[in-house]
């Protein structure tokens, strides 16, 4: 059984590398426009976020928790939280956020899997996590 989860856990991060590099062109026109609506609410804390105005993107580029243009995202800066890219031109900081930094960010609730195994390995003096991690009362892919 285990074995199935992480060749699962392995296709979705195949499926999800593919769904990024499909987004640095697709997001282009959607960050240009500055396609966004801000009648979302954070999963994670409440607070207003924004979505995208074409509900499909969502799925796969939806950031439930931040907001897809990276106005509403905050982010830690020596251990303070901040906005991102503050003084940044709004397309070009959607861009950032939602085709880089949080690229597919919608496929991981997707892919979800309450029975996931997780792992953390040491690798250079740094943790890498494997695996299903609890993030917002759910169990989601992280690499």
């Amino acid at each position: 059984m285990r074995i199935l989860q992480w060749a699962y856990f392995f296709l979705i991060q195949l499926v999800s590398l593919v769904a990024m590099v499909i987004g640095w062109i697709v997001l282009i026109p959607f960050c240009l426009v500055q396609a966004w609506t801000s009648d979302a609410v954070s999963i994670k804390d409440g607070r207003q976020i924004d979505r995208w105005s074409w509900r499909p993107l969502n799925a796969i580029f939806g950031n439930p928790e931040d907001g897809v243009s990276g106005q509403t995202a905050l982010i830690w800066v020596n251990g303070v939280p901040s906005t991102y890219l503050p003084n940044a031109w709004a397309p070009w900081r959607a861009y950032c956020w939602s085709g880089w930094r949080n690229s597919c960010d919608g496929l991981k609730y997707a892919f979800a899997l309450e029975s996931g195994p997780y792992v953390e390995l040491a690798v250079f003096g740094h943790i890498l996590k494997l695996g299903w991690q609890r993030e917002n009362g759910i169990k989601v892919p992280v690499l």
